[in-house]
């Protein structure tokens, strides 16, 4: 499909800290709200924001081609827990991944992606090696090392890979995949080596859902 307008090519995003949305600092690489904006052959690695580092959109139309996102980290300030999105955020509208390639990225929910009622179409794509962490007894739980949903979120998802991701958190859940609610279809798609890990036992997997844990 051709990649909507605005676009980029071939660009590096990198070093972003996100733009003051809401309260929260959102979109450290990319930030879309009410719009479309397609990128394709870009790297977005190393940014920072609360919510939504690598790609934040609110209400708008994303598309992935053949990007790499990698070692974003969702946080605030003070606290990794308090951050969803390492890679990307999104709050109703829709996402589109092909051939792209979520690595090594971090945040409290969601480490790889995470959707608030949003659509998700992922084809043909990596998301590998990315960790949800919580260490404080009064956080929420670490969820959705590779992708976080809830709401009314609808996924698509083929022949998409799911390797080393880890939810790591007291009462943690989802090593690869987290959903809350909404409706998800895997085709296609491989597991491995995905972990759910409760940090009061580092010595054990004691948590849900290593793969996929649903409610």
């Amino acid at each position: 499909d051709a990649l909507a307008s605005p676009f980029l090519r071939g660009f590096t995003l990198t070093g972003g800290s996100g733009t003051a949305w809401k309260d929260m600092r959102s979109g450290g690489g990319v930030f879309v709200v009410d719009a479309t904006a397609g990128l394709e052959d870009c790297i977005l690695a190393g940014n920072r924001a609360a919510l939504g580092a690598g790609v934040f959109s609110d209400g708008g139309t994303v598309t992935l081609l053949g990007c790499t996102l990698r070692d974003n980290s969702a946080g605030t300030k003070y606290r990794l827990q308090d951050g969803h999105g390492g890679a990307v955020y999104a709050r109703g509208g829709a996402v589109g991944l092909n051939q792209t390639v979520v690595l090594s990225n971090k945040a409290g929910r969601g480490a790889g992606l995470y959707l608030d009622g949003a659509r998700l179409d992922a084809v043909k794509s990596k998301v590998l090696a990315n960790v949800t962490e919580v260490r404080d007894l009064h956080g929420h739980p670490g969820e959705g090392g590779g992708l976080y949903a809830h709401g009314a979120s609808e996924l698509e998802l083929r022949g998409v890979e799911f390797g080393q991701n880890m939810a790591f958190g007291q009462d943690a859940k989802g090593g690869a995949v987290r959903l809350v609610g909404g409706r998800a279809v895997f085709d296609q798609c491989s597991f491995s080596t995905n972990v759910a890990r409760d940090y009061r036992a580092v010595q054990s997997v004691t948590g849900w859902g290593g793969g996929i844990a649903a409610d």
